[in-house]
């Protein structure tokens, strides 16, 4: 924005403090480093109390959204001594839940997962329809064990540390491929 000669307002500020926020995992990711601060730092001479912004998205969650976690984190499953967490979420599961394709978010879940304090590498799946999963992968070591590698099996993509990919499968045996993928790919996970 300095190089294009654009102003940076008040809600610019927000706007971009919310984004650097998140995309550094709440400034705990690798990517979060002094020029960041010094960015963030620029950005509060124009908002006083950024923080705030945070807290009012943090705050804003509903009871369907704690419901629908509520869910998703009964479902899941810690494998390789709790390295590896994946949740797999059925048609039928949201169903029963009473929640449709629009509530469902796995994005928002998926950042819980990598709350786990042994948790290296999580994953969620959801049954959009039958034979068509979502699938969302994280990798909180990814210079080590990068996601996209695992997402490549059902030609997703996306990067090290956050990828994507839609299956054409049924839930478990999409679940399989994907265990039996991280065990050929990062085989010391099962050691660590």
């Amino acid at each position: 924005m300095n190089e294009w000669e654009i102003g940076i307002t008040k809600e610019i500020a927000i706007c971009l403090f919310i984004g650097i926020y998140y995309d550094t995992g709440d400034f705990v990711y690798k990517s979060a480093n002094k020029d960041t601060f010094l960015m963030v730092a620029k950005l509060f001479e124009k908002e006083a109390y950024l923080g705030k912004n945070i807290l009012d998205i943090e705050r804003n969650r509903s009871f369907r959204d704690i419901a629908f976690r509520g869910l998703a984190f009964s479902h899941i499953d810690s494998m390789f001594s709790g390295r590896v967490a994946i949740i797999t979420l059925s048609q039928d599961d949201l169903k029963k839940g009473g929640f449709d394709k629009i509530e469902v978010s796995g994005s928002i879940i998926i950042s819980d997962i990598m709350k786990i304090e042994t948790v290296i590498i999580g994953i969620i799946m959801i049954e959009e329809e039958p034979n068509k999963i979502k699938i969302s992968f994280r990798s909180s070591d990814p210079e080590k064990y990068d996601v996209s590698r695992i997402a490549e099996i059902f030609s997703g993509g996306g990067h090290k540390a956050a990828s994507g990919a839609l299956a054409s499968k049924g839930l478990s045996e999409a679940k399989d491929i994907i265990i039996k993928t991280i065990i050929q790919t990062y085989p010391d996970i099962k050691e660590e």
